[in-house]
């Protein structure tokens, strides 16, 4: 849910390879998230709970309609949430858990996951070449050391 929103997403813009894009170009891309806002949320969350931002894939944006965090565990889930750069690394957590996949398998599966979206297979393939595939390539290859790290499988099931 923090991804920015995308009218956030089509009107502010990063340098990529020396050249200035949309945000909304890299959708998924470290910095078209709210690095700042997921880590007050969860700072708070170790005080005092709160209402989090959900990502809705219906409509492909961040949903006006929160969810309410409570309890004494909290499981965050994400690409970049140990990605070893400033801000991500700083993240506060108690335990973490990395899954690695091979990219020719998280390839299949997230173009299968654009199609099943709606777009058709060469505009799903063309957005793993230029988004997805280099975000894959920067998390496999830039992350925190994690204490659990998981394999992920053809299959689709995990080993240690």
């Amino acid at each position: 849910g923090f991804h920015f929103p995308n009218a956030y997403l089509r009107s502010h813009t990063t340098l990529r390879q020396g050249r200035e894009v949309l945000l909304s170009q890299i959708k998924g891309a470290p910095e078209s998230f709210d690095l700042a806002g997921l880590h007050r949320a969860l700072t708070l969350a170790r005080q005092q709970g709160g209402t989090w931002p959900v990502y809705d894939r219906r409509i492909h944006d961040v949903s006006p309609q929160g969810v309410t965090v409570t309890g004494d565990v909290l499981l965050v889930e994400g690409n970049w949430l140990l990605l070893d750069a400033p801000g991500w690394r700083e993240l506060p957590r108690d335990f973490s858990c990395f899954i690695h996949a091979e990219e020719a398998l998280l390839q299949k599966r997230l173009i299968a996951r654009k199609m099943r979206g709606g777009l058709t297979q060469s505009e799903a393939e063309d957005f793993y070449q230029a988004c997805d595939g280099p975000n894959v390539r920067l998390c496999l290859a830039h992350h925190c050391p994690a204490d659990l790290t998981l394999r992920m499988l053809g299959d689709g099931d995990f080993c240690i």
